[in-house]
């Protein structure tokens, strides 16, 4: 009698040793799959950054090439009106009279 009632406590402790393990172990599971999702997500934003970053340094690089491009058309210009000017002072050879 003494035997069974030991081995039904020792059977009890077991289970419940069997329960918390299980208990944990379903814990550790959900807390690896959450992990898990959290990793995914930060890999899709990291993705999506770097897209994001790629696009826009093409961009900045479009702007800066037009910026090159607007600087040299305005430096055309610049000289084309000083050469105007230049022009336009020259005394005129022909046998025009100015008017006043």
């Amino acid at each position: 009698e003494a035997k069974l009632t030991d081995k039904k406590d020792e059977l009890k402790e077991v289970k419940d040793k069997l329960a918390d393990q299980t208990r944990l172990f379903t814990r550790i599971k959900k807390e690896k799959q959450r992990l898990k999702r959290n990793n995914e997500r930060l890999q899709r934003d990291k993705e999506q950054l770097q897209n994001s970053n790629k696009k826009w340094k093409k961009k900045m690089e479009t702007y800066k090439t037009k910026a090159v491009e607007f600087e040299e058309e305005k430096t055309k210009l610049e000289s084309r009106i000083s050469r105007l000017e230049i022009d336009s002072k020259k005394p005129s050879t022909s046998k025009e009279v100015p008017i006043p």
